[in-house]
């Protein structure tokens, strides 16, 4: 469940390492103690639309948001951050959608044809 919420203030002093885990869930708009991954995941995906929505002008500014979005999104993804076992045992639980994007996630960046040309293009 998405809760309207304005998006929370960020100072300098305040790092990734040391705020606690409130940052995070208003960030993505989420109540405390969210810990369904398919909602989280979700949250992420629209507050990353509506970022590069409202930040379009401030290339700059929308990278570093997106980055403390990505952050904010492994933090609460991370069962070791959860104090509750429930929440720990509910974020460490697989499905299909998991299975998927590790399989994804070990492809190859680029193809075998990519290295041949960059030989080519080094040799000529």
């Amino acid at each position: 469940m998405l809760i309207p919420i304005a998006a929370p203030t960020r100072t300098r002093q305040t790092s990734a390492r040391s705020r606690s885990l409130g940052y995070d869930f208003a960030l993505l708009g989420l109540k405390v103690s969210e810990s369904r991954v398919d909602v989280i995941r979700r949250a992420a995906s629209h507050t990353a639309a509506r970022i590069q929505r409202v930040a379009s002008d401030d290339e700059s500014e929308a990278a570093q948001m997106l980055s403390d979005l990505a952050t904010s999104t492994y933090r609460l993804l991370d069962p070791r951050r959860r104090s509750k076992s429930r929440e720990r045992i509910q974020l460490s639980i697989f499905d299909d959608i998991d299975f998927e994007l590790q399989k994804g996630s070990r492809a190859p960046l680029f193809d075998s044809n990519w290295n041949a040309l960059q030989v080519a293009a080094a040799a000529g």
